[in-house]
């Protein structure tokens, strides 16, 4: 359970530091890229570095509390986020809207007999989803 919320924790401050890194300085990215992405220890982090252990520790929750203040205010990463959940959407509508044209090029005259598809509904949906991506 613990290693759960340590892998969330880099997860969510490894998506940050994507959309944040730029506004850290080099030291800080040096240390974050290390402990994040190489998944080195606080110490090998120090010896790679020249740094104290202390120093490497205070760096990494240096810049934790960074990304978070970032993210308060900019929102890159939920906007992201949210973008990508809305283009999913999209895509699955697009997917049940092929399906329906297939239906109805096979025969027009049972899909309309029978209410299998009804593309307006989808369209609309495929409109409100558009509108929510926020560009």
């Amino acid at each position: 359970m613990i290693d759960e919320n340590r892998l969330d924790k880099k997860l969510k401050y490894a998506e940050l530091f994507s959309f944040y890194s730029e506004l850290l300085t080099d030291k800080q990215k040096d240390v974050f890229q290390l402990y994040c992405y190489q998944d080195l220890s606080l110490s090998e982090i120090s010896e790679d570095l020249s740094i104290s252990r202390q120093a490497v520790h205070d760096a990494i929750h240096r810049v934790e509390n960074l990304l978070d203040v970032y993210e308060q205010k900019l929102s890159l990463s939920k906007k992201f986020n949210t973008r990508q959940e809305n283009i999913q959407e999209i895509n699955n509508v697009l997917i049940q809207m092929d399906k329906c044209v297939k239906l109805i090029s096979k025969d027009k005259q049972m899909a309309k007999n029978n209410n299998i598809c009804d593309l307006e509904d989808k369209l609309n949906k495929l409109k409100q989803q558009v509108d929510k991506i926020d560009i």
